[in-house]
Formats: structure tokens, C-alpha cells, sequence
């Protein structure tokens, strides 16, 4: 019904990106609250500079998984292909190092995690936990930028051609 109001391309746009800065907020929401008990000012200062990159991190991670989804829906007919992206984003966030070091992850997944925007958000968050707000911090919040942009350029087209193909009928 959504796709028949609008294109393919707007809806899996807005979603990957109006999605992820909700999710992100309301799943950290209580960092806001204990970190601040914890430690006073400067754990909210911390989660406010965290949550920033967090949230562009979330939306480079969904922009990632769509340039996934797009190809195997185009090619796949299936009644559901929204559970694509949904299903790959844990697999993603379970291979970059997130959970488990990255060194332990096989080479394929480990291949695939460094160009996705999450090992970058750990080392982030690594520099803030243990240095505080450093120069150093820049590096990886110019990957997950440079990643967003990568991505952005590749789904919008992508997603121009699998919304004609499926609106001739294919």
C-alpha cells in the first residue's frame, strides 16, 4: 500500500534513515540516565558525544544492508523483502567486531565488517571511553561519513532500478 503512494526509492531512503536515529535513541535513552548517576556531568557529556556518531554509525549501517537487500530483492521475488535488510543488519553488527574482536571473525565476514560502518563506531567509542573527546576521534567519524556517502550514492540509484523493474511487472 505505501509502495503504490510512493517510489521504491523514497520509501527504502526515508526508511534507512528515518529508522536508525530513532532506534538509536530510544535503545541508548537509558545511558542518558545512568551515566550521568555513574559519573556525573562528564557521562553526559560523554553519551552526547557518542550519540551523534551513533546515530550516523546506525544509519550508514542501514544504508550498508540495503545495498544488499536491493540486488538479491530485484533478483529474488519474494512477498516479504523487507525481512532482508532486518535480517542482515544482527548478521553485520554479530561479524564487525562489535560482540567478539574483530581479528576472530573469519576472513569473508571480517572483509565484509571493515566496510561496514560499526568497527569504526567501536574505535570511537574506545577513544571516548579511554581518552575523552581527542583529536584522534576524527579518523574514524570521517570513515563513517565518507561509508554514508559511499552509500547513499549506491542505493539511490539501485533502488531507481529495482522500483521501474517491479512497477513493469518483473
Amino acid at each position: 500500500m505505501v509502495l503504490e503512494a510512493t517510489s521504491l526509492k523514497r520509501y527504502l531512503i526515508a526508511l534507512s534513515i528515518v529508522k536508525p536515529p530513532i532506534i538509536t535513541i530510544l535503545s541508548t535513552i537509558y545511558l542518558a540516565i545512568i551515566l550521568p548517576l555513574a559519573t556525573g556531568l562528564n557521562g553526559l557529556i560523554a553519551y552526547l558525544i557518542l550519540l551523534p556518531s551513533v546515530i550516523v554509525s546506525g544509519i550508514a549501517l542501514s544504508m550498508y544492508a540495503l545495498i544488499i537487500a536491493i540486488p538479491i530483492t530485484f533478483y529474488i521475488r519474494m512477498s516479504r523483502p523487507w525481512v532482508i535488510p532486518n535480517t542482515l543488519i544482527p548478521a553485520l553488527l554479530a561479524g564487525s567486531g562489535l560482540y567478539i574482536p574483530i581479528y576472530l571473525v573469519p576472513i569473508v565476514i571480517r572483509f565484509i565488517a571493515y566496510t561496514a560502518p560499526i568497527p569504526h563506531e567501536c574505535e570511537i567509542i574506545r577513544i571516548v571511553a579511554l581518552k575523552g573527546f581527542s583529536p584522534q576521534l576524527f579518523i574514524p567519524i570521517t570513515m563513517i561519513t565518507i561509508l554514508t556517502m559511499v552509500y547513499l550514492s549506491i542505493t539511490s540509484p539501485l533502488t531507481y532500478v529495482s522500483d521501474r523493474y517491479v512497477r513493469r511487472g518483473g
